[in-house]
């Protein structure tokens, strides 16, 4: 299946998502929260609708972006 996205397109990307993904993270620290053992099922919504999904006691969570202007959607695996 061919790429929706040119090679600049997808760094680009992946860095805004890395960039949600880290403050995700980090809001989960400052909370106090073990990101290890809570459960996960957060949205995030605008230009760049993401939804944030991580079982308890999983290292490995599911991080879905919705590029509304672009009418398409990538999903991305995070540990």
């Amino acid at each position: 299946m061919p790429s929706l996205l040119s090679g600049n397109d997808k760094y680009q990307t992946a860095a805004i998502v890395a960039k949600y993904l880290l403050n995700f993270i980090h809001a989960k620290h400052l909370n106090k929260q073990d990101f290890y053992s809570a459960r996960s099922d957060t949205q995030y919504f605008g230009d760049r609708e993401m939804t944030f999904k991580k079982e308890a006691n999983c290292l490995i969570g599911h991080c879905r972006v919705s590029f509304k202007n672009e009418d398409k959607v990538i999903d991305y695996l995070f540990t």
